[in-house]
């Protein structure tokens, strides 16, 4: 399901679906997803069953994705003017969680660049137009995958959706393993901290907008709210600085959030008063990504926190 005037999330679209009669994508999602299990990760977890694996476990080392890697030749940073924020949010995502699972966990695991238009045109029937809900996206990149560039070529706001449809084997190896929020809206934010402590990245569609950046008094470079629109943006990333928490904010509008601390240029960091007011618009919406995909490569010798893990 899509919507010709750009990206509806899903809280919106889910009344729309009940005044129409008919399933959202955010209800139908939910119907895939089954209980947490350890020897076989479903493709969508119950939010409860991650809600209580995510409260249990500990944080683990660093959450600097970006360190060792080099960013501007790994991830897209604009959108330009297509409306696929949804899709740029869900393979930032993944590739955030990616880079995490192979620093910490899963380090004989490939790395590769994705083209964040063929997944999101393929989940609208080869439309171009209007925008796409937090569910739809997750389940187009569960259900199809992520297309390595090197398959599909570069973003260049074009579409060959005729043959990516015929390409989904070259995106099933670069899945993704989710779970929809199902919880308090009030503590969306505090899930979304507590994610990115413990080293998994995040999905949101929200109202609220970044205006642009500022060094708070502690010298980290945050953002700045004010506006509205209707996005998809990403998390993936977490520090503390004199006792204050931060998670990282992953934008699509470009390399225009500068900083000094070596964070990618196309994000910012958000402490839990920001994000608790990034969250607090009536159209909000997030999905959690519990595991990134990819094929391992048996060549690669076994390590944590890898210098370079990708050229």
């Amino acid at each position: 399901m899509y919507f010709q005037d750009g990206y509806i999330p899903d809280r919106v679209e889910a009344e729309w679906a009940i005044q129409c009669g008919r399933t959202s994508d955010h209800d139908r999602v939910l119907a895939l997803a089954a209980p947490w299990d350890a020897e076989k990760l479903p493709p969508v977890v119950v939010w409860e069953s991650f809600k209580t694996r995510l409260m249990d476990i500990d944080g683990g080392p660093t959450k600097n994705w970006w360190d060792g890697v080099d960013v501007a030749k790994l991830f897209t940073a604009s959108q330009g003017s297509r409306p696929n924020c949804a899709g740029f949010a869900m393979a930032n995502a993944f590739l955030v969680r990616l880079l995490i699972q192979r620093k910490q966990e899963y380090s004989e695991q490939t790395i590769e660049k994705v083209n964040p238009m063929a997944t999101w045109v393929l989940s609208k029937g080869g439309s171009l137009w209007g925008g796409q809900t937090i569910s739809a996206i997750m389940e187009a990149g569960r259900n199809i995958g992520n297309f390595p560039s090197r398959i599909v070529g570069e973003y260049d706001q074009s579409s060959n959706w005729r043959q990516w449809k015929n390409m989904t084997s070259e995106a099933e190896p670069y899945q993704v393993c989710f779970s929809i929020y199902d919880d308090d809206a009030t503590q969306a934010a505090t899930y979304i901290m507590e994610a990115c402590r413990k080293g998994y990245s995040i999905v949101i569609g929200n109202g609220i907008a970044v205006a642009g950046t500022r060094k708070d008094s502690r010298g980290v470079m945050v953002a700045e709210l004010g506006g509205s629109w209707s996005h998809a943006t990403a998390f993936g990333g977490w520090q503390k600085v004199d006792g204050v928490e931060y998670v990282f904010w992953i934008n699509s509008h470009g390399d225009i959030y500068p900083a000094d601390d070596g964070t990618p240029d196309f994000g910012c960091w958000m402490d839990m008063e920001t994000l608790n007011r990034f969250c607090s618009s009536r159209f909000c919406d997030l999905a959690f990504v519990l595991y990134a995909e990819s094929p391992y490569d048996n060549t690669i010798v076994p390590t944590l926190n890898p210098e370079v893990c990708c050229a």
